[in-house]
């Protein structure tokens, strides 16, 4: 799908130029990306990962593949290069994938999402109870965790 169609009347190269000066000051780089890509597969593969001691580095090389170098993550090639570079073993993340074998633990991750009423990425939930939405300014999120954090 395309983001022009998903955001219809949004600024897409806006948006873009925002993420840039935003993601600067931590050495972040992202390109424009004229597609959303589904990121069902690179989901269950991160949790493959999880469940090999790799998800960290997998998480950080999907964000880098598709925000900074403009991959397209939905794709199975992309997904098992990325474990192969890690060091994952790419035949059993493939038989993973095709049986599906962590689609269920997605599901279970959606169902808790819509019952904690989180519709938007990144959500955060602080003390049980606190929802932050988005990605405030480093000085908001200093307040609401100072807030916060002597209940």
């Amino acid at each position: 799908m395309l983001l022009r169609e998903r955001y219809p009347g949004r600024d897409m190269q806006a948006t873009y130029e925002g993420l840039r000066r935003l993601g600067a000051p931590y050495g972040l780089t992202f390109v424009d990306r004229p597609i959303l890509a589904n990121s069902r597969i690179a989901l269950e593969a991160g949790e493959f990962a999880r469940d090999n001691g790799l998800f960290a580095p997998f998480h950080g090389e999907i964000f880098k593949r598709y925000f900074a170098l403009g991959e397209n993550i939905s794709q199975p090639v992309v997904i098992l290069q990325v474990a192969k570079d890690i060091g994952l073993d790419i035949r059993e993340l493939a038989t993973a994938l095709e049986e599906f074998r962590y689609a269920g633990r997605l599901q279970a991750a959606q169902q808790l999402a819509a019952s904690l009423a989180i519709y938007n990425v990144p959500t955060f939930i602080v003390n049980g109870r606190h929802k932050i939405v988005g990605t405030p300014p480093l000085d908001e999120w200093r307040k609401l965790l100072s807030a916060v954090a002597d209940e």
